[in-house]
């Protein structure tokens, strides 16, 4: 009677261990799908949302920065005359904020900006 017991123990362990691992296999691109789907719906621009991305930084105060470098040649002569291998002094870098502002926004089936004024605010200080 003990030995029925244990093997009806075991065979219900490993029923329940295989079927939680299919569960486990199955729910990953189930999960996947799912957020991706939300996502895209969350990140779907539309009127009803306008207020927070149509002037960027916008409500959130998102913050879009360009870097840029500049660079001089410190042997240009060398280079030209003598077909050394230049050698740069880098300056920089020099962070702007953006400001973006959408404009000419029409809705339909899909979204149309026809107008996007770009902006670029004063340099911040990296230092």
């Amino acid at each position: 009677m003990g030995a029925t017991k244990l093997r009806c123990t075991a065979w219900c362990t490993i029923i329940i261990g295989v079927l939680l691992m299919v569960l486990a296999c199955a729910w990953v691109p189930i999960l996947k799908k799912l957020t991706i789907s939300g996502a895209k719906d969350a990140a779907a621009l539309t009127a009803e949302n306008e207020k927070d991305w149509k002037n960027i930084p916008g409500n959130f105060d998102i913050d879009i920065h360009n870097d840029h470098y500049l660079f001089h040649c410190t042997n240009p002569d060398d280079v030209i005359y003598k077909g050394e291998k230049p050698q740069f002094e880098q300056y920089g870098p020099f962070i702007y904020r953006e400001y973006d502002q959408y404009t000419d926004v029409s809705y339909g089936k899909t979204l149309k900006v026809n107008g996007v004024t770009d902006q670029f605010g004063s340099h911040i200080d990296n230092s």
